[in-house]
């Protein structure tokens, strides 16, 4: 018989949207959007291990629960070394029905920028936590939890099914938003910068902001379609249009790099949803990236 773990650490990719386009659907797990994005080799680590107050107060002493609930019954989330709420990671803990844990997330970017920490918090919770407590969910299941969490919480339509996957993503498939095909394009280093965060939810939320995403999403994908042989330069071209025709790209300080960068001969645009940009070159202040074909594992 396998020893259980003492504690369980998952890993979930960040991933950058640059286009997109919202649907409804009949149930949560069926709302999402279309659109073109990527996962890069940087994302979050979640932690798990079980929480027993009448014992040790956690089998993981290495995981702070000195902040824990006065309830044995409820589970506790740090972020960067901080106690959250963090009602995404709740809404995944309640779907799981998982025993109380004691829960440590540490992200490579700040949430709200545009590289779905959110779901990829959801996505490593869901898969430590199954791992932990020998939940038996399949891979496929945790991730439909992972995206509904972020549905129900309004943190995002379309992180979850490029974390899941990983690499340079186009979905095309309303109603199935872990559903993705591969885009067979050439990647080299990209770089970025970010400004700050865009309330996720003041965008997905309203209608009147939908619609017009939704329109110029549609023009963008149309492009995309209609671009054969089409290159990283091109695709990050058409997303910039999207980014200017939606009114999502409202930053001074955004237009600006993309401005700078296309006058020195490369191509940039904003990332969604965030006060960021990637860009195909080097420019001030920027870091450099790379895009991963790997999604989320167990570490």
């Amino acid at each position: 018989m396998m020893k259980k773990p003492v504690r369980s650490r998952a890993f979930a990719p960040a991933n950058a949207s640059l286009i997109f386009q919202t649907y409804p659907g009949k149930i949560p797990s069926e709302r999402g959007s279309l659109g073109v994005g990527f996962t890069i080799d940087r994302g979050v680590i979640a932690e798990a291990a079980l929480i027993d107050r009448s014992i040790d107060r956690s089998i993981d002493t290495s995981i702070d629960t000195s902040t824990a609930p006065s309830s044995p019954f409820e589970s506790t989330i740090h972020v960067a070394g901080q106690a959250w709420e963090f009602p995404t990671v709740r809404s995944v803990l309640d779907q799981l029905n998982a025993p109380p844990v004691a829960l440590r997330i540490e992200a490579d970017f700040p949430f709200g920028c545009g590289f779905g920490m959110s779901g990829a918090s959801a996505l490593a919770v869901a898969f430590a936590v199954n791992d932990l407590c020998d939940l038996d969910y399949t891979a496929f299941e945790l991730a439909q939890i992972a995206h509904m969490a972020e549905v129900f919480s309004s943190t995002g339509l379309g992180d979850v099914g490029g974390q899941f996957n990983g690499g340079l993503m186009v979905k095309t498939k309303p109603g199935y938003p872990l559903r993705v095909e591969r885009l067979p394009i050439p990647t080299s280093p990209l770089y970025i910068r970010i400004f700050g965060p865009i309330e996720t939810k003041s965008v997905i939320d309203s209608p009147e902001r939908l619609e017009e995403i939704n329109r110029a999403g549609g023009i963008a994908m149309q492009d995309i379609q209609d671009s054969p042989g089409i290159n990283l330069d091109r695709l990050i071209k058409i997303a910039c249009d999207f980014a200017a025709s939606s009114g999502l790209m409202q930053s001074d300080k955004v237009r600006q790099v993309v401005k700078d960068v296309e006058a020195r001969g490369g191509q940039a645009t904003m990332i969604m949803l965030g006060e960021a940009v990637v860009s195909t070159i080097p420019f001030p202040g920027c870091k450099s990236i790379r895009i991963s074909a790997e999604g989320v594992r167990m570490l």
